[in-house]
């Protein structure tokens, strides 16, 4: 995956890492982890988690993802 260029000539990073953390944030392992990966018994994919110590460190991804989001389209002049 190719960053694209931002309109000042640097690379686009929020984007590319914005993207990078969605697909893993919004990517389902059937029988696995959300965050490790570890086997799990879960019939919802929401409560795929093998502990409340993986929901915790995957919320925290998914904050970050958030934060960077809206850096990135305050950056381009959305509010």
């Amino acid at each position: 995956m190719q960053p694209e260029i931002a309109p000042d000539g640097g690379l686009d990073w929020d984007q590319m890492i914005g993207s990078i953390l969605e697909r893993w944030l919004t990517t389902l392992w059937p029988g696995r982890c959300r965050f490790c990966r570890k086997p799990v018994q879960a019939e919802d994919p929401r409560d795929q988690f093998c502990g409340p110590e993986c929901r915790a460190e995957w919320e925290k991804v998914q904050e970050a993802r958030i934060a960077i989001g809206s850096r990135d389209l305050r950056q381009r002049g959305y509010d």
